[in-house]
């Protein structure tokens, strides 16, 4: 086995090591931005204007409370989901980068979706209460996806 064949794994996909590495990264960076992204937005729909000191301490507020919750369902779905596009790139021969950039997207909708549904109609997260806030939040998924895509490349 040489060198350059040890970090690719060329048969089959990335190796599981691999893959279960890149897996935890793109949670934690997709837990991050998304509590980031919903701290933005409800900041600017805050009926008084906040300075920057205030935002600095609801952030941090909302990265320690929000953050493993939110941590958790993303995990969660994004197993689901990264699974469920590893299968189809694998049987219809698409694009990684295509498949797990549409999965990322799908798995921020779902997530949303039940969220909503938990919340008995109301989404329990505020910055995807708004149109601006919800799609930068699927933006979120659809780069997680492309993350972990590349994460995941293998040589050809």
């Amino acid at each position: 086995m040489t060198n350059e064949n040890a970090i690719h794994n060329t048969v089959g996909g990335p190796s599981k090591l691999r893959w279960g590495i890149s897996y935890l990264i793109c949670v934690v960076i997709m837990a991050i931005l998304a509590v980031t992204v919903s701290a933005v937005f409800d900041a600017l729909n805050f009926p008084v204007k906040m300075g920057f000191g205030p935002f600095l301490d609801k952030l941090v507020s909302d990265v320690k409370g929000l953050g493993p919750l939110l941590g958790g369902v993303i995990a969660l779905g994004a197993l689901i989901a990264f699974l469920a596009a590893e299968l189809t790139a694998r049987k219809t021969g698409w694009a990684r980068g295509f498949v797990f950039t549409v999965a990322g997207l799908v798995l921020f909708i779902v997530m949303f979706k039940l969220l909503e549904i938990r919340g008995f109609g109301t989404q329990p997260i505020g910055g995807a209460r708004f149109l601006p806030g919800y799609l930068t939040e699927l933006l979120v998924g659809v780069f997680g996806g492309w993350l972990f895509a590349r994460l995941t490349r293998t040589k050809s």
